[in-house]
């Protein structure tokens, strides 16, 4: 599947849903955005994933949102979206690119690690303390933040 990948500064509607499946807290994604790297993914000039990149120092990036569109998962645009952002950082020339993601969060793990993403620290109880609504994935409760790293 050859994607069309777009960078925009303010999300439309269609995007902003997107974001919130990644990151259910629309203030966190506004901030982040305000600073962040953005692209719009699309196949055949439908919306099929979005990703974003915020630079945090000179030498490390951080993927802070990274979603496909609900009945497309599991066909390689994750896949494709966490390979152009590894080379958009490359390119940048970022030596680190770090990802924090729930500790339930199976597929979206296997996949940092199959691209060879490493853990490198646990936040205990972080989704607890910041989201103020209770997040359940994969039929657990997400309290716990793991923390990736990719040198680069």
């Amino acid at each position: 599947m050859n994607l069309i990948l777009k960078r925009y500064s303010q999300p439309d509607q269609q995007i902003q849903k997107l974001l919130l499946t990644a990151d259910p807290d629309e203030q966190k994604i506004n901030e982040y955005l305000t600073t962040g790297i953005a692209y719009a993914a699309y196949y055949q000039s439908s919306l099929v994933g979005t990703v974003v990149l915020l630079p945090q120092t000179a030498n490390q990036i951080e993927l802070v949102n990274l979603a496909v569109i609900e009945n497309l998962q599991q066909q390689g645009i994750g896949h494709q979206l966490l390979k152009f952002a590894i080379e958009k950082s490359r390119l940048a020339n970022y030596s680190k690119l770090t990802v924090g993601t729930g500790s339930t969060s199976f597929n979206a793990l296997a996949l940092y690690q199959k691209l060879g993403f490493r853990i490198v620290r646990i936040d205990q109880d972080y989704f607890s303390e910041n989201y103020s609504q209770k997040i359940i994935e994969n039929g657990i409760h997400l309290r716990d933040r793991l923390w990736l790293e990719l040198l680069l």
